[in-house]
């Protein structure tokens, strides 16, 4: 039976309404079957193509999709391509897909009202998926200006900052944030398409030409008219990022947008790394804190609204006459006036005209009033959130978590903010206060998988081996396909000194994500602990290609050097290091150890100062300290660092030992001994150094510090 031109248009629309119904409702084989026979009507229109491509994008059948919307002139099958592409790890044509159709960039606004459905892609969700694939071709320039893209268009979609953020760019939260933003099309708080200001630069110096889309659909050819956009300067802490990206031609919007859009191409401490914690001689190392057999440089160590529009409905009769929408009956012109613009307002229909617009105007400005105090509260919010992402990504940690104190309980007590204040405190080695942060967050998500990675190597730092493997057996069970859970099975097995055991286990998290900089490192640090310094180094640096801003692999790299005893590539790794991480005291703490290879005692003192200062409460930077103030023979303020010392750590028996040889060149002989002894019940692996140390307790009195 063949259709008409009327029948087939009619067809077709049912059919979609099948394909939306069952795709709303997760019913995916459903779809697919409408979909065929919505695409066996017309194979040449490309909004079936498009939704057909949707489907199997839906399916996961990535391949299938990227193969059937491939080159196709329509902009919602060029972004389904791309985000097939995305998946397929097929960077180069996802990114020639979308530029081949940059005219076609819509020109609608960003945002839509309650109970609409947007089926075409807009300019930010395009932006992000651009920048997507210039992250992954390796192109971080281009991968900026596309977040940039798509945050300036609506900063109140996450994801773009967080992908911004995560290559060390600092946003200006403050200026971000605009009410115009979370605005529907509402002309009476518009603000008549203000452009929003620019969060990545202090100024927007230069402008750019952008080509108009107005008056073209999503196939429509693009407009003549062209308008002036800013571009953008932005601070990074990458070098690629330092200059000023190089600005081009983006597409306009319509006045529908309330803020122009360029369309431009905008962890762990070393003791994340598991082997940090709060170590004395050396550095994260990860065995017995107590072990002081190799103390010294060379040592195993001891110690991360929607704003509604105020909708004016009317039912109009069919006759033209005018109803509210509660059809309340209406007996004078002047109250069905009143009803028509508001239902709210059918109470006054009873009153005279004029006490029912007072009414109106009452209740509109009630609206009104709370819009705004919304509007202020949303802008406000993820104006913190985000200031407190791009402080976490760079690293400035107190500046994130005094962010975050800011926050009602309840917005504090949900599972991001948990998951990223545990790991700020985990990165500042505030241990125990991290934990409490994690335990409240599997309290409340029995079932996260997400960031469960740190908070094993918390417990492995925290030598809590029976709730590690309790929890590494837990996640097993909710998710065996997830990398999370592999590296906190790969932990406990660290900590249970089964080395083999946990390669395994890394080995397979590596598997399940191949882009994960931390399994790497977990597998580097295990490879480290068992002496495989050549496969602990193919694995850091394994760890680096994956995201070459992962501090601890470089970090890592330095620690392998110093013990191969390349002093100045130890040197050269740490000080990458600490230019993506510069305020964490550890890599301070390396290049005072590396200083101190180097005989310059002076300014490793200055470095551990520095540590010290940072953090006061560092055992690592303390011990550090007095050892170089003994270098120095400054042995009053060396015995200064010792009282505070063993207050922080007093069950470590570095900590003793060095007081202990401390005291003898101070020729105080009975607390020499007592330290000593203190020790040696501490560590008994380490009795042949304490037993020579008391051996020579009088006939030696000259301090040889372990080297």
């Amino acid at each position: 039976m063949a259709l008409s031109q009327s029948g087939l248009g009619a067809a077709e629309k049912s059919l979609r309404q099948i394909v939306w119904q069952s795709l709303d409702l997760d019913c995916l084989d459903s779809a697919e079957f409408a979909c065929q026979r919505l695409v066996a009507l017309d194979a040449s229109n490309n909004d079936s193509v498009h939704l057909m491509g949707l489907v199997l994008f839906r399916q996961r059948r990535y391949k299938s999709a990227a193969d059937l919307t491939a080159n196709v002139p329509h902009i919602g099958c060029a972004y389904i391509h791309a985000k097939c592409c995305v998946e397929l790890e097929t960077p180069q044509a996802g990114i020639e897909g979308l530029e081949a159709v940059r005219n076609l960039w819509p020109s609608s606004k960003h945002n839509v009202a309650d109970g609409e459905r947007m089926v075409l892609p807009n300019s930010r969700a395009l932006n992000e998926v651009l920048g997507r694939l210039h992250e992954l071709n390796g192109d971080k320039k281009a991968a900026v200006q596309s977040y940039a893209g798509a945050i300036t268009a609506n900063p109140f979609i996450w994801g773009p900052i967080e992908s911004i953020s995560r290559m060390g760019v600092a946003l200006r939260t403050d200026s971000m944030f605009k009410p115009e933003a979370l605005r529907v099309g509402n002309e009476e708080i518009s603000n008549g398409g203000a452009a929003t200001s620019d969060p990545f630069g202090p100024n927007s110096a230069s402008s750019v030409a952008s080509s108009s889309t107005a008056g073209g659909g999503a196939l429509g050819p693009p407009g003549a008219s062209n308008t002036v956009r800013p571009t953008f300067t932005f601070k990074t802490g990458q070098n690629f990022l330092r200059n000023r990206l190089p600005a081009t031609p983006t597409t306009a919007t319509t006045n529908d947008d309330n803020s122009s859009m360029p369309n431009d191409d905008a962890f762990s401490t070393p003791s994340d790394g598991r082997r940090a914690a709060v170590a004395l001689p050396l550095a994260p190392q990860k065995r017995s804190s107590r072990n002081i057999s190799t103390s010294g440089d060379g040592s195993k160590p001891v110690f991360e609204i929607p704003r509604r529009q105020i909708h004016t409905t009317v039912k109009r009769t069919a006759r033209g006459g005018a109803s509210s929408s509660n059809t309340t009956n209406l007996t004078s012109a002047s109250t069905a006036s009143t009803a028509s613009t508001s239902s709210s307002s059918s109470a006054s229909s009873s009153a005279p005209g004029a006490g029912g617009t007072s009414s109106l105007k009452r209740t509109a400005s009630g609206r009104l009033s709370g819009i705004h105090e919304a509007e202020q509260y949303l802008c406000a919010l993820f104006r913190d959130l985000a200031s407190a992402q791009v402080n976490f990504s760079r690293y400035q940690c107190s500046d994130a978590v005094k962010t975050l104190s800011k926050l009602s309980p309840a917005q504090r007590d949900t599972p991001f903010v948990l998951s990223m204040l545990g790991r700020l405190h985990f990165e500042l080695v505030n241990y125990e206060e991290a934990y409490k942060i994690f335990q409240r967050l599997r309290s409340l998500d029995r079932n996260r998988v997400k960031d469960m990675e740190y908070f094993s190597t918390l417990l492995w730092h925290l030598r809590k081996d029976v709730e590690l493997s309790f929890l590494a057996h837990e996640l097993i069970d909710i998710d065996r396909k997830s990398p999370q859970a592999w590296c906190a099975l790969g932990n406990s097995f660290s900590l249970q000194r089964e080395t083999d055991q946990a390669l395994k286990c890394f080995k397979r998290a590596i598997q399940l994500d191949p882009k994960s900089p931390y399994a790497y490192t977990l597998q580097a640090h295990e490879y480290v602990a068992s002496d495989a310094y050549e496969n602990a180094q193919d694995s850091f640096r394994l760890a680096i290609r994956a995201d070459n801003r992962h501090y601890n692999a470089w970090y890592g790299l330095g620690m392998v050097f110093m013990r191969l005893g390349n002093v100045d590539m130890a040197e050269l790794h740490f000080n990458r290091a600490i230019t993506i991480n510069p305020s964490n005291v550890v890599l301070i703490c390396c290049i005072g150890m590396v200083l101190e290879k180097k005989s310059m005692h002076a300014e490793a003192l200055d470095q551990y100062t520095r540590a010290c200062e940072l953090q006061p409460k560092s055992a690592l930077s303390l011990y550090r300290r007095a050892r170089a103030l003994i270098n120095l023979r400054m042995y009053n303020a060396a015995l200064v660092e010792f009282d505070k010392l063993c207050t922080l750590a007093p069950d470590e028996a570095s900590v003793h030992f060095l007081l202990g040889q401390l005291y003898k060149i101070l020729q105080n002989f009975d607390l020499a001994i007592k330290h000593f002894t203190i020790a040696l019940n501490l560590d008994p692996k380490g009795s042949h150094l304490i037993k020579e140390a008391l051996s020579t307790l009088t006939t030696d009195p000259n301090l040889t510090l372990p080297s």
